[in-house]
């Protein structure tokens, strides 16, 4: 995968895998991170939450007339979901549970 609009986004993946002790490579990305049970479970889910908004924002940049980089919308995906669940939880009373889910 040598597109140059990808690379930003791609070296920006490796960085965050590697906080999970993964290498990113482009079969990661195309065919995702397997879910485990146990104590890896919530890591995992993080990370195909990850892969998944990285392929959107790549599929949206694609359909779009000027083809730019994918990393601004992947960052702005990614602030919105943690806004979004930051909400819900300050609406539910389980902030610390938000805090405990988001900072791996």
């Amino acid at each position: 995968m040598e597109c140059v609009r990808l690379q930003p986004l791609f070296e920006y993946l490796k960085g965050l895998l590697l906080a999970f002790w993964l290498h990113f490579s482009p079969t990661i990305l195309i065919f995702g991170h397997p879910v485990r049970g146990g104590e890896g479970r919530a890591e995992d889910v993080l990370v195909g939450l990850l892969l998944g908004l990285a392929k959107q924002s790549q599929c949206q940049t694609v359909e779009g007339s000027t083809r730019a980089s994918c990393l601004p919308l992947f960052r702005g995906y990614v602030r919105a979901r943690v806004g979004l669940e930051r909400e819900y939880a300050l609406s539910t009373g389980t902030l610390g549970e938000f805090r405990d889910r988001w900072a791996c």
